[in-house]
């Protein structure tokens, strides 16, 4: 599933690929300007984003991509699937409570 977006001066364009050829990169241009894996390249153009490593790091590959091919990243990111819930929240520890017994125990020492 590739992504649909409107390449530079408003050309409809069908796909990444065809962005990126327009612009004449290659994925091996690309791999060496942004330090990103062909595979992951490949999974950018292609719309395999459970491909990629996830979180910030999928938004940053995809923000890299889409200036190494000159477009604009929001179509591709807005195609990125939201984390889920449980992976957004970090589990919170409740803060230890001291006993009042152990203040107690501090103040009879006088």
């Amino acid at each position: 599933m590739a992504a649909n977006l409107n390449g530079a001066h408003g050309s409809q364009c069908n796909s990444l690929v065809e962005l990126r050829i327009a612009a004449g990169v290659s994925l091996d241009q690309i791999e060496s300007s942004t330090k990103i894996g062909k595979h992951f390249l490949r999974a950018i153009e292609e719309g395999r984003f459970k491909d990629l490593p996830g979180g910030l790091l999928s938004r940053s590959y995809v923000r890299q991509y889409a200036a190494a091919i000159g477009c604009s990243p929001d179509p591709i990111l807005q195609s990125l699937e939201p984390p889920s819930p449980q992976s957004a929240q970090c589990p919170r520890k409740e803060p230890k409570r001291e006993s009042a017994g152990m203040w107690l125990r501090f103040l009879s020492l006088d």
